[in-house]
């Protein structure tokens, strides 16, 4: 399982794009506002606790609510391979 301290990033080869209303990844996958928004945060470089912190902070939720949601939609992504650990 996920904490964290785990900085994911983008799978080699994946597309996406943004949508009226959030993101479409390619293989086609349309995300919501809240998953567009911690979609965009992979950059390589955060960490899951940073991504669940800014998430936090953009919708005014708390913090330890957030966090586990977002370990188990990042844990989705890497289950579709979308995402891979940081190298």
């Amino acid at each position: 399982m996920l904490d964290a301290s785990f900085i994911p990033a983008l799978a080699e080869g994946v597309e996406w794009r943004e949508h009226a209303k959030g993101v479409v990844i390619n293989p086609m996958m349309a995300l919501n506002d809240t998953a567009a928004t911690i979609f965009r945060l992979i950059d390589g470089e955060r960490t899951v606790g940073a991504i669940a912190g800014e998430i936090a902070r953009q919708y005014d939720a708390p913090a330890d609510e957030v966090l586990p949601d977002t370990i188990h939609f990042i844990e989705q992504l890497i289950d579709k391979k979308i995402v891979r650990p940081h190298e």
